[in-house]
Formats: structure tokens, sequence, C-alpha cells
């Protein structure tokens, strides 16, 4: 038995159960995903991203990106391979990316834990939250995995990298209801295009936050996971956007002393009164869209 997990969260707790564990720490809810690269080009792509986004070590970023997929490889002869998921964005795209992997690579056994709640938790944002005893609980419920998931899995990936984010857009419109919490973080997926102000819903609320006295780096976070309904950033992934609103040629930040604060021009973007692309242009992959000013697509506010 093989447990596919999305993190080192639960690793620990997962060691209580019968077989071997895998992380799978490729975090394709951020970054390119574009169509057509596979294999050696695509761990390259994905480590180059990693690490200059989030400051880590490219070629170690590459050599575990490559351990990953011989172990998921070998895991077509394991007896089972049991998948860790909730409900938010982080753990749906790598969800769907493994669903659309396992279709084409089958298993003995493929089963899912996935849940967007708990009754011991009143707020429930990840299995990390739960006690061992409550994890080991969830895997006798575990459910074999579907042909409806199996083509959901492979039709929402393909949506996520498609160049045309109106893929994500029109899937919306389908039956999701194989994956009871895939509609909700495609719509937040969708929510991190630019908006009028040329902001996604991340930078959106970073600015909101300091506006409304945050001036620590851990308290902006900390706020803007509260705002968010399934917050699915971690620390240093959501760093990266504040940086990005510090870092323009117009900067939306500044650093006074030791607190942040919200320049002119940035309580003008919070305002709707500006564009931080007509300021600072843009040149950003979210899914399989490469967002550049001759290739832009904008959400309605």
């Amino acid at each position: 038995m093989l447990h596919i997990r999305c993190g080192d969260d639960i690793m620990d707790m997962l060691a209580a159960l019968p077989g071997d564990r895998l992380r799978s720490i490729d975090p394709v809810c951020e970054g390119p995903l574009p169509q057509g690269v596979e294999g050696r080009e695509w761990h390259s792509l994905r480590a180059r991203f990693i690490a200059r986004r989030y400051g880590a070590d490219e070629a170690e970023i590459a050599a575990m990106l490559a351990a990953e997929q011989a172990e998921l490889e070998a895991s077509v002869d394991q007896e089972e391979v049991v998948l860790w998921f909730e409900h938010d964005l982080f753990d749906q795209a790598i969800l769907v990316r493994l669903l659309s992997w396992f279709a084409r690579h089958p298993c003995n056994r493929l089963s899912l834990v996935c849940i967007g709640k708990h009754p011991a938790v009143p707020r429930f944002l990840g299995l990390e939250q739960l006690s061992p005893e409550q994890l080991r609980a969830l895997f006798p419920q575990r459910k074999a995995v579907t042909t409806a998931q199996f083509i959901l899995g492979q039709v929402a990936w393909n949506a996520l990298r498609s160049p045309d984010p109106r893929r994500v857009v029109a899937l919306l419109d389908q039956d999701l209801s194989a994956l009871p919490f895939l509609e909700a973080a495609l719509e937040r997926h969708l929510a991190e295009f630019p908006d009028a102000t040329g902001l996604g819903l991340t930078a959106a609320l970073t600015l909101q936050a300091i506006a409304e006295g945050c001036a620590k780096e851990e308290d902006c976070f900390q706020a803007v996971q509260d705002k968010e309904g399934a917050p699915y950033l971690g620390f240093a992934m959501w760093r990266a956007h504040l940086y990005d609103l510090m870092n323009g040629r117009q900067a939306a930040v500044v650093r006074r002393g030791e607190g942040l604060t919200l320049t002119p021009f940035g309580e003008s973007l919070l305002a709707g009164e500006a564009d931080w692309i007509a300021a600072n242009g843009i040149d950003r992959w979210i899914g399989g869209v490469h967002l550049r000013p001759d290739h832009l697509w904008r959400r309605p506010r």
C-alpha cells in the first residue's frame, strides 16, 4: 500500500497506517502549467519556477520532483494507492493532476480520502488539524476512485493547463459532482486572474489586510488566511505575492521601519481607481495561461 499526500503535514501520522508514504510536493496551484511539457522538461520548468519564486535550490527541487515521479511510476504495482486530500485549491489542483496520471497509468486499486469539514474542528482548514486517532478513523472510510472521478480529473487538469482560461470557465457549467470540492477550487483559481485593477484576489486581500492595520508580514498573512473561504497558500507562497506588490516599477506596498504600509498607488488600487498592469506591466503564468500585455484576460469584477 502507498499513501500519497501533498506535503509533509500529516506524514508522521500516516506512518501509523500500513504501507509506504509519498509526498506530492509540486504546488501546481501556482506558476506555469503549459500544455505539451512533460518528463524532464516539466521537472526543469517547475523546479526553476519554485526556486525563483520561493527561494529554494533549483537542482534540489528538480531532483525531488524526479524522485517523486519515479515512486509514482512504481506505485502501479502496489496492491492499493490511497490519496489523502482536502477541499482547498492547493489540494484539488494536485488531486486532479494525480487522477489524470492514474487514469493513464492504472494501478491495482486507487482510493481517496477527501474531506472539507470535520465534526471535531469548528473551522476545518486541513487534515493536519486532526489528531492521529481522528486521521486513522478516516482510513476505513476511504472510497475507491470511480470512473467519473478519473474522467473529471483528466478534464479538469487539461482545463487548468489550457492557454485559454475560458476552458475553466466553461467547465464550471458542467456537472462537477464527482469531485464535490472542485467547483469552489476552480472558482478560486479564476479569482487569481487580474480584474479591472490588474490584481488577483491574493494581492487584493493583501492590500486590504495592510489597509486594516496589519503591519507585520506574519499578521498580514494570517489576516489574508482569515479572509479566504478555504486558504490554500503557505506563508512562503503568500509572501511571494506580497513582494510582487513591493517590487513593481510603481510599488503598492512599502516597508516603513518594521511595518508594511500602502503607497498612494496602493490606496488607489484598493479603491478601484488605478490599474497595476498599466503601471507595471504583467508577465505571469496562471496555470496554462501566460499573461502578458499582448495576451491578457481579466476576470469580471
